[in-house]
């Protein structure tokens, strides 16, 4: 096997095999930009679905007051 030059590749391409490189290049631009997007709202998802109580607030108050209260 040989190895070519860069611009070697494109020695042989048609005016089709331009156009399909060239939309093939939008898509892959536009698929970049849509995943970026995705893992925005998929982040903003994940941090509305773990929002709630802390888990540990009401015991940690109830815990104070009662020591707070004995002294």
């Amino acid at each position: 096997m040989v190895a070519v030059s860069f611009s070697w590749l494109f020695a042989c391409a048609d005016k089709l095999d331009w156009a399909l490189m060239f939309v093939g290049s939008l898509a892959a631009a536009a698929h970049s930009t849509a995943l970026v997007v995705y893992l925005h709202y998929f982040a903003k998802i994940i941090h509305v679905l773990s929002l709630g109580p802390p888990k540990y607030e009401g015991v940690f108050r109830s815990q104070w007051i009662e020591e707070g209260g004995k002294k």
